[in-house]
């Protein structure tokens, strides 16, 4: 299994710069079928039978398609089926809840009432109480007014009965002088009257005595009765405060009661608040393999690191250096000069584990979907762990609301509960996710694929990759632990995540490839013997080999424009042969496209909240759709008129440009491989054609010259050389490259001192990467420096070059730099040197130039 990993990633990584070399091939093959068309001398007896067959095909293929449709849908159906289940189950939890709560509410509503009552009923007696209170005053205020009254007339009384005594003492004392005066014999006449004046005022005193003492009897009755009343008022106020503090206590015992609800409900809504419900992973992203999901359900799911093990010589790395060891090509190495002029230090790297790409999610991204979507996030934590509970040394970090868009469906909605978790791996730890991949014991990886007549799919080569993965890697799942009111909870995803740490392809991985002929050539040369053993003769006039051959290589590549890589594609020639013959072939191929779609009808499930209000669920409807494409078989409608003589006239003229985003090329390996399919598709169908058309020389040309086998063999050989050239040189696609952004756009650096690349400005973006875009064989460390300036007469300007040395330039740089400021001179020319070392230790160095205008 390990053999079959690495077999799976070297194969990927020949296939793209295979990919990269096919299109330049379009214009050989053109040139080849040209050359057989020029020696047909009759097509037609076959044709019909063939359009047959391809029509018989077609019809097996769509009827294939139709069953796995089928199938396809039925599998669709049982998810839809278990969804549901899934969502029957939910709604019965809510229900039970809600029933739940419906219950507290009652209890709730009784308390209130209750509570309200006697909120009324101690109103009432308050009202009472104070109205008693307010008698109280009115009669204490009455008292003191009557008390007042009472104590001047008991001053007045006082004052009389004083009066009185005096008088009556007056009185003895005058009847004592009457009895002397008696004994006398004087005129007693005034004197007695006298006695009769003062009697009379004592008579008078005393009625009003008797008045005086009747008035105080009164008052004490009128005030036994109020002290009467005053202790009636105060056992009642007695009773009333009892009464109070009776209801007091009801209510606090109603209260503790309410609390003591307030504080289940609480904890009910705290834990409807924290509760996930699942946790559903929906792709994952990583610096080895990018992010990739298909309609057939497979998805990326594998969390990846680069991790270093130095296999250079003597496992010793220093970076950058002067040691030629460590070098692909020692011829490249930094000299001594260099390195004294540029002063930089070497720094030395251990024989493992030392340096991962970047360090907050160095892993990748995994895209998370938490139930329900208003769930409160807060202090959730996440973790990788298999089904034995044992944690993954990959850690993740914590929930961030998603803005991205995945493919094939996913995306964000305003609160969907969609977020992106930071996957995150610790040089430390390395050894627990690293997986063993033999990669250096694969010496021949195109014998685990057809013939490139039959086409590449690199789509099953990639699923294929993904599958061994998951053979050699322990499934993970993301356990959310998350804490309410009644303790700490876990929820599990489904185990189906990879977490690893890979060591990539290194700048010396494919040095040892050597291909002598291109797969199929063997079948061709084995047709083509068979073909010329029943030719006859017939001229033809000669297409001019050199010239065809200079059409390899008109494809350029035109630098990075906006967000796209670009090459241009330019080739125009008309190939005419003439044969003596007379007939009109006419071969209609009416191939199109099939498309098949399976519609899901939406849904809605009805439901109520906790506070009894209506919720709807909508469950959208969606189309699976599944395309068989024809541009794989012959399409199109081929005429052939053959008059006195038989005329083929081919003219080709190619004039694109092919883009591939950046972005992807940077860091989606998915999208990469789309693109490369979609270039392979002609090269494909031109093979295939070219197949055919061989099959057709063979059975059915039977008159031509010797000389046209010679000519085909030629070509034979001349293609089968230059794509046996292209695969033994695929370790240079490898390699690192420079790129340069300026205001004028993107362009690749030259590597030619007599023909530096020109920009208009004294500042550019320097763009170190890759020609795989550093997905296969990324780099580890990147070191960019200015070596040498050159004025306008060649002379070397160590100053210039010297002055341009700023920012990150002349700096050892993390692999993950993808842009580097860059400050020159007008005038003058710069030699930029860019130095990269890769996860095994070896260091690839190349120099461009750079003429600032």
């Amino acid at each position: 299994m390990k053999k079959k990993f690495g077999k799976l990633i070297m194969a990927v990584s020949v296939i793209c710069a295979v990919g990269m070399f096919f299109s330049s091939c379009n214009d050989y093959v053109a040139d080849v079928n040209a050359e057989l068309k020029g020696q047909i001398a009759d097509l037609n007896a076959g044709l019909t039978q063939d359009l047959t067959s391809l029509e018989s095909a077609l019809q097996a293929a769509i009827t294939e398609c139709k069953t796995q449709c089928d199938a396809e849908r039925a599998k669709l159906d049982q998810a839809i089926k278990a969804n549901a289940s899934n969502i029957t189950d939910l709604l019965n939890r809510v229900a039970t809840l809600e029933t739940k709560v419906a219950t507290l509410e009652t209890a709730l509503g009784t308390l209130q009432t209750a509570v309200s009552k006697n909120t009324t009923d101690i109103a009432d007696l308050l009202t009472k109480y104070q109205a008693q209170a307010t008698a109280l005053t009115a009669l204490e205020q009455k008292v003191n007014g009557m008390d007042t009254k009472l104590t001047a007339t008991i001053a007045e009384a006082t004052a009389a009965m004083v009066l009185a005594t005096a008088n009556a003492t007056k009185i003895s004392n005058l009847e004592a002088e009457i009895a002397k005066i008696k004994s006398c014999s004087c005129d007693l006449t005034d004197l007695e009257k006298k006695v009769a004046d003062n009697k009379a005022s004592i008579d008078s005193l005393a009625g009003v005595t008797s008045a005086i003492e009747t008035q105080v009897e009164n008052i004490y009755d009128s005030l036994e009765v109020h002290a009467e009343k005053i202790e009636n008022l105060e056992a009642a106020d007695k009773l009333l405060q009892a009464q109070i503090d009776s209801l007091a206590d009801e209510v606090t015992l109603l209260k503790d009661a309410v609390e003591e609800l307030s504080g289940r409900l609480d904890i009910v809504e705290n834990r409807l608040d924290k509760r996930i419900s699942s946790v559903v992973v929906n792709g994952a992203y990583s610096p080895v393999v990018g992010y990739f999901n298909l309609p057939t359900g497979m998805r990326s799911n594998i969390l990846a690191a680069y991790y270093n093990v130095i296999s250079s010589p003597a496992n010793e790395l220093k970076f950058p250096t002067v040691r030629t060891r460590n070098y692909v090509d020692p011829t490249a190495a930094f000299t001594d000069a260099e390195a004294a002029f540029l002063g930089f230090a070497e720094t030395s790297y251990g024989a493992k584990n030392d340096i991962l790409v970047g360090t907050e999610g160095n892993a990748g991204t995994l895209y998370l979907t938490i139930n329900p979507n208003d769930v409160d996030t807060t202090g959730i934590k996440l973790a990788l762990k298999n089904s034995l509970g044992e944690e993954s040394a990959v850690v993740l970090g914590p929930l961030v609301k998603s803005e991205k868009k995945l493919n094939f469906g996913y995306t964000r909605a305003a609160n969907n509960g969609f977020y992106e978790v930071a996957a995150t791996l610790d040089p430390a730890n390395i050894e627990k996710a690293q997986i063993r991949v033999e990669v250096e014991d694969l010496k021949n990886v195109l014998s685990d694929f057809k013939s490139i007549g039959n086409g590449v799919n690199l789509s099953n080569a990639i699923g294929t990759l993904y599958n061994a993965v998951n053979d050699i890697a322990d499934a993970y799942a993301v356990e959310a632990t998350y804490v309410d009111s009644l303790g700490e909870h876990q929820v599990y995803s489904d185990y189906a995540l990879a977490a690893v740490a890979v060591k990539p392809l290194s700048y010396n991985s494919l040095a040892d490839l050597n291909v002598e002929s291109f797969p199929g050539n063997d079948r061709v040369s084995s047709l083509m013997n068979r073909v010329f053993d029943r030719i006859g003769t017939i001229s033809i006039p000669d297409l001019g080999l050199d010239n065809l051959s200079g059409k390899l290589d008109s494809i350029s590549f035109a630098g990075v424009i906006g967000d796209s890589i670009r090459f241009n594609v330019a080739f125009t020639e008309n190939i005419t042969k003439n044969i003596p013959f007379h007939q009109v072939i006419e071969v209609p191929v009416p191939l199109k496209d099939v498309n098949l779609s399976i519609p899901v009808p939406s849904q809605t499930v009805t439901t109520t909240d906790v506070l009894g209000n209506p919720i709807s669920i909508d469950i959208p409807g969606t189309t699976i759709t599944h395309t068989i494409p024809a541009s794989s078989l012959m399409s199109g409608t081929p005429t052939v008129t053959i008059d006195t003589t038989f005329t083929i006239s081919i003219d080709i003229d190619i004039n694109r440009t092919i883009a591939i985003p950046s972005e992807e090329v940077l860091g989606n390996l998915g999208g990469t491989l789309d693109n490369v399919d979609d270039l392979l598709k002609d090269v494909n169908a031109m093979l295939k054609d070219f197949t055919g058309k061989i099959e057709d020389v063979e059975n059915k040309v039977n008159d031509a010259l010797v000389k046209v086998e010679n000519k085909l063999n030629e070509y034979l050989d001349k293609i089968n050389n230059k794509l046996c050239s292209l695969l033994n040189s695929i370790n240079s696609k490898l390699q690192p490259t420079m790129l340069v952004s300026t205001t004028d756009g993107f362009a690749q650096l030259s590597s030619i001192k007599a023909a530096p690349s020109q920009i208009n400005a004294t500042s550019a973006v320097l763009v170190p990467t890759s020609y795989t875009g550093e997905v296969l064989a990324p780099a580890m460390k990147k070191y960019v420096a200015v070596t040498a300036a050159f004025d306008k007469n060649g002379n070397s300007v160590e100053s210039v070059a010297r002055a341009a040395n700023t920012g990150d330039l002349n700096t050892v740089l993390d692999g993950q730099t993808r842009a580097i400021n860059f400050n020159g001179q007008s005038g003058y020319t710069y030699e930029i040197t860019y130095s990269a070392v890769d996860f095994s230790g070896y260091i690839s160095n190349t120099k461009y130039y750079v003429q600032v205008k």
